[in-house]
């Protein structure tokens, strides 16, 4: 079964054709907010590489947030019609997890996604052979993350970064280019296919209403 992940969620969108454990053709979009004008040229270039058609496509698997609230409802409105004209399945899969399946390291971790308005996206997970979830996708204050994190926790991602003072010592920060890759998110979605639990419903994940929480205001960090 041929899965197309679609990366939409972030600054840096993506997509690729997956089967069967591998990555046939990734297409990244250049870093910005452009992901409704770069979407559907990417996947044309991705299938076209890959030596597939649209029709070949069995499962069209999005990164359904948390995160950009305009970029994940690009990705889940794209799959959805792109399922409708293909026959295709859609399934949704968190961007955290899909974050923390891109990470290069293992044990106890923590993709942290800056959310604006002082706020972070996080959730806990245990890497080894496989990914397990430890905690649901949750947003709050840096500070309550760090005081209710597990001890231990690698963090990383552009929430990790950008408050790394409050998170040091008591947790390590990993440093690097950290991004949803949509291979991650097409693989998290085919085996969950595969292995018999089904297709995860395309429901998105905002987590936050629009606008800043209440007593913050538009200076607070973004």
């Amino acid at each position: 079964m041929i899965t197309v992940g679609i990366e939409t969620s972030g600054r840096t969108g993506s997509v690729c054709a997956f089967e069967g454990g591998r990555t046939l053709h990734e297409e990244v979009f250049a870093e910005g907010l452009s992901h409704g004008r770069d979407l559907a040229p990417a996947l044309a270039k991705t299938l076209a590489s890959a030596g597939l058609n649209p029709a070949d496509v069995g499962l069209f698997a999005v990164s359904a947030g948390p995160g950009s609230f305009t970029g994940i409802r690009i990705g889940a409105a794209f799959a959805r019609v792109a399922a409708m004209f293909t026959g295709a399945r859609t399934a949704g899969v968190s961007s955290l997890e899909a974050l923390a399946a891109s990470c290069p390291f293992g044990g106890t971790i923590m993709p942290v996604i800056d959310a604006g308005w002082g706020m972070v996206y996080a959730a806990a997970f245990m890497k080894g052979l496989g990914l397990n979830r430890l905690s649901g996708d949750s947003i709050l204050a840096p500070a309550d993350l760090a005081s209710s994190a597990p001890r231990g926790a690698a963090l990383f991602g552009s929430g990790a970064e950008a408050y790394r003072s409050l998170f040091e010592p008591g947790f390590e920060v990993r440093e690097g280019e950290f991004r949803i890759k949509s291979s991650c998110v097409a693989a998290i979605a085919e085996g969950r296919s595969l292995g018999g639990n089904g297709d995860a419903p395309l429901e998105l994940r905002y987590l936050k209403p629009w606008g800043p929480p209440a007593g913050r205001n538009s200076e607070v960090r973004r």
